[in-house]
């Protein structure tokens, strides 16, 4: 991996939704998006990478090298080791690894027992090495392409030009899910039988939704944001299907050798007016319960982070903050650390993945407990979307929830929440809706 060799600039563009259309057709369309919204300043925009990367069945596929493994993450690790870190980078990317990691890729991590049948057909690990991406930087109102080289003419041409080749998509059935409330509510109960056995203390139910849906992921990303915004979004459109996410969880960020987690855990539904939003709010804010069940993962991310780093330097940094977002208002708290030297990005994400907040603790109890509950696999769905950059080694990554995968022709979408002992089965089906029924009702206009 070397360095960047050059810079470009372009007129800054603060939606890259036209140019992404138009490098659609390279393949392996790879946007990371903030769209200048809180918690993000930059977009992160690349397509057809030097090599793809490709994990599944046990086989890790890195452009035509085939390699035989069930621990990828450590494979990852030891194909691209660490260069000397560029500390002198201002742009978060240049060149690098960009994709996902998705939730069932856990079996590699945890040595869990395998989940249920992923409905979507998609990797467990898919992205790509990127020679080159576009940055948009929202605060300073930039577009600059960097790279190691610069793409080929036929792509220059792409980015240079002023087509909007967005398209259109149509949902073509109703949803359905594969977990009714009835079902819902059995599941339920058999998670809190276990939480008051004392094999666990809280447990991440999801339901899953599916409908039949064609056309542009491009354009089914702009209702996405339009119904929900995105803090961490991305789309990763493949020949094997697309992930598209609004997700307002910041997963894990790497820098410099220092690590944060940003776990959100805690939830409750956006008021009709202002005065109720801060009423809600604020009573969000002091519930013993959402406060506890944050606690509970605080205490967990910590010692996955102790895994991989120095003997006390890992420390909470902002506990159970209300932040807001287009339809929920969620707790969120900040575990920071300093990395051990010798660990670099891939063996950091294999200490944390998947994120304790959308499993519940302790973690691999509550990963079986999922699966042995929820009748379809998440695929993408709480698993994690990002980018590690070669030059710098920087790392950042989204908890992948307000995530849906468009494959086969079928669009899939999943919602969860944190199952405590003192959880109630009514509410926390009204807190999915909360998460994810606006998208589903939003989309049922758009067919």
């Amino acid at each position: 991996m070397s360095t960047i060799s050059r810079f470009r600039s372009y007129p800054y563009q603060p939606d890259l939704a036209p140019l992404a259309s138009r490098l659609l057709p390279f393949g392996d369309l790879a946007w990371l998006t903030s769209s200048g919204r809180r918690g993000g300043r930059f977009d992160i925009l690349a397509a057809a990478p030097a090599q793809t990367v490709h994990y599944d069945a046990g086989c890790l596929q890195i452009g035509s090298e085939k390699v035989r493994t069930n621990d990828p993450l450590r494979a990852l690790a030891s194909r691209w080791p660490l260069p000397a870190a560029d500390t002198a980078q201002t742009l978060p990317f240049r060149c690098g690894f960009i994709g996902y990691l998705g939730y069932p890729l856990h079996t590699t991590t945890e040595r869990q027992h395998p989940p249920p049948p992923d409905p979507t057909g998609m990797p467990m690990l898919r992205g790509g090495y990127y020679a080159w991406a576009l940055i948009a930087d929202h605060e300073q109102r930039s577009l600059l392409l960097a790279g190691e080289h610069e793409p080929p003419a036929d792509i220059l041409r792409a980015i240079e030009a002023h087509d909007d080749l967005t398209g259109r998509y149509a949902r073509t059935g109703p949803f359905r899910s594969t977990m009714q409330p009835d079902a819902y509510h059995r599941a339920f109960e058999r998670v809190r039988e276990h939480i008051l056995d004392g094999d666990c203390y809280q447990v991440n139910l999801a339901r899953h939704f599916s409908a039949p849906c064609s056309g542009s992921p491009l354009a089914l990303l702009a209702d996405f944001k339009r119904l929900q915004g995105a803090s961490y979004g991305a789309l990763l459109a493949y020949p094997e299907g697309s992930v598209l996410s609004v997700s307002p969880e910041r997963f894990v960020i790497g820098h410099n050798g220092n690590i944060s987690t940003w776990p959100i855990k805690g939830t409750a539904p956006r008021g009709t007016s202002a005065g109720e939003d801060r009423q809600i709010a604020t009573a969000l804010a002091r519930s013993a319960k959402n406060r506890a069940e944050n606690v509970m993962i605080v205490d967990l991310l910590r010692n996955d982070l102790g895994r991989v780093c120095e003997t006390g330097s890992v420390h909470v940094d902002a506990l159970c903050h209300t932040t807001r977002h287009a339809n929920v208002h969620h707790l969120q708290s900040v575990v920071s650390g300093r990395m051990r030297q010798e660990v670099g990005p891939w063996l950091a994400l294999r200490s944390l993945f998947p994120c304790g907040s959308v499993t519940g603790a302790p973690k691999i109890a509550a990963i079986d407990i999922i699966n042995a509950q929820e009748p379809v696999g998440r695929s993408a769905y709480c698993g994690a979307i990002g980018y590690i950059d070669a030059a710098s080694q920087r790392f950042d990554f989204n908890v992948a929830i307000r995530t849906a995968v468009l494959a086969n022709r079928t669009l899939h979408v999943w919602g969860g929440g944190g199952l405590v002992a003192d959880s109630n089965a009514a509410d926390e089906l009204a807190e999915i809706d909360a998460k994810v029924g606006r998208l589903l009702r939003g989309l049922d206009h758009l067919q």
